[in-house]
């Protein structure tokens, strides 16, 4: 039996699940949410969610880099993000391009990192 005290939510619905999604005001699996919550201790859900591929090219401003990094693979994009993988090659390059870029998606075997944030946070704990 796993058992999560939530009664540091408060609120009207503090102590229970749905008081979560409340308190961080997104899905726990969403960025901002996680900031909210992993300072109180939450668990992660999808460990995945807490890295970023180390690519230079996310660094490079979106007006003038590529539409897709030189290391994305389309095998892997759909490889490691499972809701993904019925998409054709060209459907998930579009996708990514569309809106992967944004969502932290992995996309190519170049190393990942911690996120920033989070570093920040586990360096306080």
């Amino acid at each position: 039996e796993f058992e999560l005290n939530l009664s540091w939510v408060g609120g009207e619905r503090g102590g229970s699940v749905s008081a979560i999604y409340d308190y961080a005001g997104a899905h726990p699996d969403d960025e901002p949410a996680q900031k909210v919550l992993v300072p109180q201790g939450y668990p992660a859900i999808k460990l995945k969610k807490f890295f970023v591929t180390d690519d230079p090219w996310l660094s490079e401003p979106e007006t003038t880099r590529s539409k897709l990094p030189p290391s994305f693979s389309a095998t892997i994009y759909k490889g490691m993000n499972h809701d993904l993988n019925y998409l054709s090659d060209e459907d998930a390059e579009r996708h990514f391009a569309e809106d992967g870029k944004n969502e932290d998606r992995i996309y190519s075997s170049l190393p990942l990192v911690i996120k920033s944030w989070l570093r920040e946070e586990l360096i306080k704990m």
